[in-house]
């Protein structure tokens, strides 16, 4: 699975499992598959996860799904939370 991949899987999470669980599957996502491909792949997935966050938010605003400026801002934060480090 490339990169890219990683992060939309655990972007999907978030969408459709919640936040805080999608967190914690997304982390033993993550170190199953880190522990099988190139360790220079981790330095990547941040910026990838962001953008795939943003990318699903695009979504939601253009299904205009209920609460859609809630989640559109959620989004942005969780986006710039994980370009300033925050996903572990």
């Amino acid at each position: 699975m490339p990169r890219h991949r990683i992060a939309n899987e655990i972007t999907v999470m978030i969408v459709h499992g919640g936040l805080w669980r999608a967190r914690a599957a997304g982390r033993v996502l993550v170190a199953e598959y880190f522990a099988r491909v190139p360790p220079n792949w981790r330095m990547r997935l941040a910026a990838q996860y962001a953008a795939a966050v943003v990318e699903t938010a695009g979504g939601v605003f253009k299904r205009q799904e209920p609460r859609w400026r809630e989640q559109i801002a959620a989004a942005l934060v969780e986006a710039r939370n994980a370009l300033a480090g925050g996903f572990r």
